[in-house]
């Protein structure tokens, strides 16, 4: 099937046309009473919202933690998109491998990933993170995403995409003649795939690591010297 033509013409649905627009609406009422930035994975979710900001003449700082468990491309694509698109882009380098060996795995990705991109706020003087998550992938936070956002005390967290679907981040992307990180591409649809079933130890479980042993086999074997219980998922 070819996918492409199949997001574009989803981009013309009355639905995805109310679904961008409040995205927008929702990007737009935290820039005019914070000072926010886009947290920028590299993943379909972030991408969108960096591509209707774009699409919109909507300019913020974008942040991208990258780390040592990544797509070894991720950061370089990350980069790219926003240089291209003129964007502000930092970057944080963190060995996660390292730490990995200090630390338990939920720590590192529910504690030091947020403080991370915390730090980063504070020494920019920023508020507000714009994230890119959906209700439709994030169930376990369905609860702030219904809300819209979620205000931690410090920091402002919203939530623009959550409703989109699927079809709705492609059909973003295109919109803004850009094309998804290419991991998408081993997946059909590639709506379907997600970045972190590939490389986040957190959902080993889902089995999806057979990607990156397959892919990526240097990656995977220096995650499974960390963790060896990954070998029984693949």
């Amino acid at each position: 099937m070819d996918w492409t033509k199949y997001y574009l013409e989803y981009s013309e649905t009355d639905i995805y046309r109310r679904r961008a627009s409040r995205a927008i609406a929702i990007i737009k009422e935290a820039r005019s009473s914070r000072k926010p930035y886009l947290s920028f994975s590299g993943g379909k979710d972030s991408q969108s919202i960096l591509c209707l900001m774009y699409l919109h003449n909507i300019r913020m700082p974008v942040f991208h933690r990258s780390d040592t468990l990544d797509f070894p491309d991720c950061a370089i694509f990350c980069k790219n998109e926003c240089e291209e698109l003129g964007f502000e882009y930092h970057e944080e380098m963190y060995d996660t491998v390292a730490e990995l060996r200090q630390s338990d795995m939920m720590e590192l990705f529910t504690v030091k990933t947020p403080q991370a991109a915390k730090k980063f706020a504070r020494k920019h003087h920023l508020d507000c993170a714009i994230i890119g998550l959906r209700k439709q992938e994030s169930k376990g936070r369905k609860y702030h995403l219904m809300k819209g956002s979620y205000n931690d005390g410090e920091f402002l967290n919203v939530f623009p995409i959550a409703d989109f679907k699927g079809e709705d981040v492609m059909a973003t992307i295109l919109l803004a003649d850009r094309k998804w990180f290419h991991v998408y591409d081993h997946y059909d649809p590639p709506h379907k795939g997600r970045l972190s079933w590939m490389v986040n130890p957190r959902v080993a479980s889902h089995g999806q690591v057979h990607f990156l042993k397959r892919y990526y086999p240097e990656q995977f074997n220096k995650l499974c010297r960390i963790n060896p219980r990954l070998r029984m998922y693949v």
